[in-house]
């Protein structure tokens, strides 16, 4: 019996589907690679949004996590998203919006944000701690409004925002 060193590939047929999905994995894997991500879906964005208010017929702003901001002016055809607003990376969880240019919006870490465009810019403004989440906010109008949040915390401003006073509740 000699011994042959040629391999036969009826012999070896596991072998060769091994190689044969190793090399169609390995091609396809080139196919698919990208050189930078973009968001697909959902659109507009994937984040959670917790509340929305609408300013008129056409326009609209949700809030969300990680500082997330929608705005619609066209009755929800197309969306702007901001994430961020400010470099705030938490939650905005409520939206009050006592003019349709005037929102305030609440969330982790004491945040309190204030549009005057009708949400297309914010700018923040300090509560005076920031351990806190605050859950919701309402304006009566745009001077006097109040914030609560976790551990019962109630909170009143009635200059806009510009300073707040902690609120009891028996």
């Amino acid at each position: 019996r000699s011994v042959d060193s040629r391999c036969d590939i009826r012999q070896a047929p596991g072998f060769f589907l091994i190689l044969l999905s190793t090399l169609l994995l390995l091609a396809s894997a080139g196919v698919h690679a990208q050189t930078s991500w973009n968001w697909q879906n959902p659109i507009p964005q994937g984040n959670d949004l917790f509340d929305i208010q609408a300013l008129d017929a056409q326009t609209a702003v949700a809030v969300g996590a990680f500082g997330t901001v929608v705005r619609t002016s066209d009755g929800g055809v197309t969306w702007t998203v901001r994430n961020r607003i400010g470099n705030f990376v938490g939650a905005l969880r409520s939206l009050s919006a006592p003019t349709p240019s005037i929102l305030f919006a609440v969330g982790d870490s004491t945040a309190v944000f204030r549009s005057t465009d009708a949400g297309v810019t914010w700018a923040r403004s300090s509560i005076g701690i920031t351990s806190l989440r605050l859950q919701s906010v309402f304006f009566r109008n745009p001077a006097k409004g109040w914030v609560v949040g976790d551990s019962g915390v109630i909170y009143a401003t009635a200059n806009g925002g510009q300073s707040w006073s902690r609120q009891l509740s028996s």
